[in-house]
């Protein structure tokens, strides 16, 4: 699920948990990319990085680089307490409060998904 869809449902969810959720992750959303394009930009400028299997030992390398894009990461996927948690917790209170309770189990399938794909990424730079 798009990022960008986050704020269209909801807004679609027609109440005010909603609404602030939808509001909160056009800043949130913003932040986490913006610092994993930064990162990315800093692997590829420092350590001439441009795959992910070029990533190995880059933890060690560049541990600040690694630790903020760690921290992206994991607001994209919605843990606690980094920003993109607080936007998934108002669009479920807000899914809640309209009775839409499908909307939580597709904010568990996203998370669960952006788990999957920022994971490999977040232990690629550890090793070596």
């Amino acid at each position: 699920m798009s990022q960008v869809s986050y704020v269209i449902l909801g807004i679609g969810l027609f109440g005010p948990f909603g609404t602030v959720g939808a509001l909160a992750h056009l800043l949130h959303q913003g932040l986490m990319k913006v610092t994993l394009f930064f990162c990315a930009g800093n692997y590829a400028e420092e350590l001439g990085i441009h795959r992910i299997d070029e990533m190995d030992g880059a933890g060690k390398r560049m541990p600040l680089t690694s630790i903020a894009f760690t921290i992206g990461a994991f607001g994209m996927i919605g843990l606690p307490p980094v920003a993109g948690f607080i936007t998934k917790w108002y669009l479920g209170v807000g899914a809640i409060q309209a009775e839409m309770y499908w909307v939580v189990a597709v904010l568990v399938a996203s998370s669960t998904l952006n788990a999957m794909y920022f994971y490999p990424l977040c232990t690629a730079y550890g090793s070596a």
